[in-house]
């Protein structure tokens, strides 16, 4: 199901379900947009870019090793060049390898950004609780930060409080 929400603030949330005979993701957005014109005019809304949160992510890691774990990350520079690291599984981190670490952070002082990154966000935030179900993310989030400018994807089902967990996450650090 595709999803148009209007916060408070005037951000236009559009979410569109991946279909599994399709992958043309900027034809669903422009269908949904088309469908909803009349409500809500494109024209009044501009893209909120994720760029700067993807690479801010990574920067500031040292201090969300505890909320998140990096299963790969591709970074590029105004050249087109690429910088790609990986895990051997997705239940391990980035943050364990120091040469992987130091690799890309030398990298991104040469005008390089965060292009794309495999992330999960840890269950409850690397904080411990007393109530199981007060803690947010319920579960470990797999989240896909690539594509277009304000494109990301959490490829599993994922509760309505774990996914605006995730957003309010993604906008903290843009």
């Amino acid at each position: 199901m595709n999803v148009f929400k209007l916060h408070d603030n005037g951000l236009l949330e559009a979410r569109i379900y991946t279909h599994d005979n399709s992958s043309d993701y900027q034809n669903d957005v422009t269908k949904m947009w088309s469908l909803l014109s009349f409500l809500f005019p494109p024209s009044d809304f501009s893209e909120y870019p994720i760029a700067k949160a993807k690479t801010n992510l990574w920067t500031k890691r040292n201090a969300l090793k505890s909320v998140i774990r990096y299963s790969d990350s591709v970074l590029r520079n105004s050249l087109g060049t690429a910088l790609s690291a990986s895990t051997g599984s997705e239940q391990q981190s980035l943050f364990d390898d120091q040469g992987a670490s130091n690799s890309l952070d030398e990298f991104l002082k040469h005008k390089a950004y965060c292009d794309s990154s495999n992330i999960w966000w840890l269950k409850g935030g690397g904080k411990e609780s007393d109530n199981e179900f007060e803690m947010l993310p319920s579960k470990d989030v797999h989240v896909i930060l690539k594509g277009k400018l304000n494109e990301f994807t959490i490829p599993a089902k994922c509760s309505k409080q774990d996914f605006e967990y995730v957003l309010d996450q993604l906008r903290k650090y843009n």
